[in-house]
């Protein structure tokens, strides 16, 4: 077995092999064992399974594994040792230009991406998804705040999807909420579908004309231009008739028993208008809670307490 070098510099030793490498192909079968690191200036690469470097993207990685199946083009890191520490993949970025000095990074510096490539049939440059890493915020010794950022692409451009924010706001189609720090924000941009659904193999409804047969419950708004939010629950004929949509409270202590406009319930409705950039109370004969039939209105109940119906009240005891 022999190995074959053109170097420049330092010759190749058995113990360390310290030199600038222009070309090293290693043919011959077997494993091969280096007893010292091997140094790979700048601008030089290691390939494995082609002959040469290949671009992907856009770039020509330094470090390339390339095959035709499943073993020969899969990368594999594993760690043995009798404790809960884990293998891993580190990105690192600074700002300084020397390799191994220090100059720290800035918010919105990008600090490491994953990207995802796939062959559109005349190129390797067409971009599928991503997952983006970023510094945000105050960056200063031993803080570094982060983001990340989902992207994907439906028609070639990444965009971002989905963003982590150093804080744990977790962003769909946002990425900012000055009323929320840590918690969930939705923006569907100017779509009217739902904007948040539960489905179960076990519902299978048949009210197709409304969401799919499997969906249980969804959120949409109310009206596609000004909003509002409509809560829909779905279910189908397996069961007791009824219990299509249920608002529930529980009190862990005994309830308020005030019978004034200061009085309390298990479960509460609030309703209110808009006054300036804060809200204010309905005004006189506002109705505050409406009941309809599929649309049509049968109950109305208004803001003096007055209770209105489309037919004469009974009383009737169960």
């Amino acid at each position: 077995m022999s190995y074959t070098a053109i170097v420049e510099g330092d010759s190749a030793t058995p113990a360390f092999l310290n030199a600038i490498f222009t070309e090293l192909d290693i043919e011959t079968g077997g494993p091969h064992t280096f007893g010292g690191d091997v140094l790979i200036p700048n601008g030089s690469g290691v390939v494995i399974g082609h002959t040469a470097q290949l671009s992907t993207g856009g770039y020509t990685g330094e470090f390339q594994v390339l095959g035709t199946g499943t073993t020969d083009s899969h990368i594999s890191l594993g760690r043995w040792s009798a404790d809960t520490a884990e293998p891993g993949i580190t990105f690192y970025k600074s700002r300084n230009a020397t390799i191994g000095s220090n100059t720290a990074v800035t918010t919105g510096d990008a600090l490491g991406q994953i990207s995802v490539y796939g062959d559109d049939g005349t190129d390797d440059d067409t971009v599928s998804s991503a997952i983006a890493f970023q510094a945000e915020g105050t960056i200063s010794t031993g803080q570094v705040p982060g983001v990340i950022k989902f992207k994907t692409a439906a028609a070639g451009t990444l965009t971002t999807r989905m963003t982590i924010s150093s804080a744990g706001l977790v962003g769909i189609g946002e990425t900012v909420n000055s009323k929320m720090v840590l918690g969930l924000t939705i923006n569907q941009s100017a779509n009217d579908d739902e904007i948040l659904a539960f489905k179960s193999s076990d519902v299978a409804h048949g009210i197709t004309d409304d969401a799919e047969t499997d969906t249980f419950g969804a959120f949409t708004k109310s009206q596609a231009t000004s909003g509002g939010l409509l809560v829909i629950g779905y279910k189908d004929a397996d069961g007791a008739a009824g219990h299509a949509l249920q608002l529930a409270g529980r009190l862990g202590e005994a309830a308020d028993t005030t019978k004034s406009a200061s009085g309390l319930g298990v479960v509460e409705i609030h309703a209110a208008i808009k006054s300036g950039t804060a809200r204010a109370a309905v005004g006189a004969d506002g109705n505050l809670a409406v009941i309809t039939n599929n649309g049509s209105t049968q109950f109305i109940f208004d803001v003096e307490g007055t209770a209105h119906a489309n037919d004469v009240w009974t009383d009737s005891v169960f």
